[in-house]
């Protein structure tokens, strides 16, 4: 086994659509037209990801960032240009800068025993460290990635973080949405996250282009999430600003929140 068949396990989810797993740690997506392929999303960038959109078609390669998260940009290196949300830039030379990745690096040697597999599989620790980010040009809420007889339009979605964006297909009805809206954990209790009142604006202004989407492909399975779940977190997320409701105290790796569930999602926010 090498090591992109270790780390990445690929799955078809819609036309020319492919929800790829980095190892368990997140997912991410590669879409293709008729002229170009793009990535949205890159994972932490351990395995050789030109490789593996080779492996599914041959067209020109983009990329554009959800977030900047190290989970889903950190591969940004092995690109000549990664475009992400205006709002996000300082946050993704913040968390996946060769000196970030340096640090991550030497943290994973002295604690993940699955590194040393990692290695003994081929990935080059220190290359991965040492690679300066790509350039990263600011991409804003309207425009338009023409792959060849498909249309991603960039969605604002802040929240988890301030420059969270999502990808709108119309013609397979998909929102591709990151990590900011999930039928899992959504997080808010980070540093850098919007407070309640913000989020819910933001889904609120989401609310006209609902009829456009389905489903949405999220950054942490591969398996796509009812949209209807919106209307959950909507409502959930009125209660608490209300004060009708409140979340229970969770302790995460990171430190700790309030824990709210809502049925087809849950949310983690700041105390």
């Amino acid at each position: 086994m090498d090591l992109n068949q270790f780390l990445y396990d690929i799955r078809a989810v819609a036309p020319r659509t492919w929800a790829i797993s980095d190892h368990g740690a997140d997912v991410f997506y590669y879409v293709s037209g008729e002229n170009s392929g793009l990535f949205i999303d890159v994972g932490f960038g351990f395995g050789d990801l030109p490789a593996t959109a080779r492996g599914l078609d041959d067209k020109p390669l983009r990329l554009v960032l959800t977030h900047g998260h190290p989970d889903h940009a950190c591969g940004a290196w092995q690109f000549p240009r990664a475009m992400v949300g205006r709002a996000d830039v300082g946050l993704t030379r913040h968390y996946c800068s060769a000196q970030a990745r340096k640090g991550m690096a030497a943290d994973s040697r002295r604690t993940d025993p699955q590194f040393a597999q990692l290695l003994e599989l081929g990935f080059d620790d220190r290359r991965w460290a040492a690679a300066p980010l790509p350039r990263l040009t600011p991409v804003d809420p309207g425009f338009t990635f023409d792959l060849g007889g498909r249309l991603l339009e960039v969605i604002a979605l802040p929240g988890h973080t301030p420059g969270s964006i999502g990808l709108l297909d119309r013609a397979n009805r998909l929102l591709f949405s990151g990590d900011a809206l999930h039928s899992g954990q959504i997080w808010l209790q980070l540093p850098e996250s919007s407070s309640l009142a913000e989020y819910l604006a933001m889904l609120l202004g989401l609310q006209p282009l609902r009829p456009a989407f389905d489903w949405l492909l999220w950054g942490h399975t591969q398996d796509p999430a009812p949209a209807a779940l919106m209307d959950d977190l909507i409502a959930g997320v009125q209660d608490v600003l209300a004060g009708r409701r409140v979340g229970e105290p969770h302790a995460w790796f990171g430190g700790e929140g309030l824990l709210i569930d809502f049925g087809s999602c849950s949310l983690l926010y700041a105390a």
